[in-house]
Order: C-alpha cells, then structure tokens, then sequence
C-alpha cells in the first residue's frame, strides 16, 4: 500500500486520494502559489480563500477525468485564517459537468477557527465522474480559508 493508501473503517475495502484534472471552485484566493492547486496538494499548510468570505456560493468542484466512487471526503480549514464560522457543506456528485447535474449524496460540518479537520465517509453511491462541495446553511461572512480539501476513491 501507498503512503495515499488506507483502510476504510466500516466497510474493510481499501481506498485512495484521488487527484483532480480539473477544478471549479470560489476558492480563488491564494497567498503565494495557485489557489486551486492548493486545495489539493496534500499540504495542509497552502491555503486557498475565498475572497467573498463564506457565502451561499461557496464551492469547490472536481473532475476527476473518469467516473470515481467516492468513500470519504476530508477538508481541514487553513492554519492561519481558517472559517469565520460553521459551516455545512452539501457533498455533491454529477455525471453532467463541474457546474450542474449535482445530487446530494451526505453533508459535512467544517467548524469554525483554524486548523479544524472535518472527515466525512460516504455511502456508496456509485461511480461519477464530478465531485464538489457546496454551501448548504450556517452563518455567512467572516473568512473562509481551507488547507486542504481530499476525495478518496474506494477501490
């Protein structure tokens, strides 16, 4: 097993970080390197912002290229900004595009401050090829600063 291999806890299959090949998201603001990159780097300590604070349009989408049967999802908000408040995220897939055709398959709590790591497993809802997370409630404004957002593919 790969150092970005690990067993899935309920259900014993293994699973993978997956990487996307493209990304839409409103996390576009970046100290010193490429804010969508930095979303899924694997370095929690590159944050990427956005810059309208937590809002109803706060997202992040990827597309992974192929249809992936997601088995978790983990973000962890930037060390130094971090989230101004809790938020819950809808966890979305679609076969349509980056934009539109999403389904709700689970929702996950990112809790305010920095540092705070969020790790969600999802059912299985069968392979798709776009991935994202989306404002679902809570309260806007304040910053909205993630380390790091990962997809694991079960396999």
């Amino acid at each position: 097993m790969t150092a970005l291999t690990q067993l899935i806890g309920g259900e014993g299959r293994a699973q993978r970080a997956v990487s996307p090949s493209a990304v839409d998201t409103s996390f576009t603001l970046a100290t010193g390197g490429a804010a969508q990159a930095q979303l899924y780097d694997g370095n929690d300590a590159t944050p990427a912002a956005d810059p309208g604070g937590l809002t109803a349009s706060t997202h992040a989408a990827y597309d992974f290229g192929a249809a992936k049967s997601i088995a978790r999802m983990r973000a962890i908000t930037a060390s130094a900004n971090g989230f101004g408040a809790s938020i819950v995220f809808a966890i979305q897939y679609s076969d349509t595009g980056l934009a539109s055709g999403f389904t709700t398959a689970n929702t996950i709590t990112v809790n305010a401050g920095t540092a705070q790591l969020s790790d969600k497993q999802i059912g299985d809802f069968g392979a798709h090829r776009y991935w994202r997370i989306i404002y679902q409630s809570g309260t806007t404004g304040g910053n909205a600063w993630l380390g790091e957002l990962t997809f694991y593919e079960r396999y």
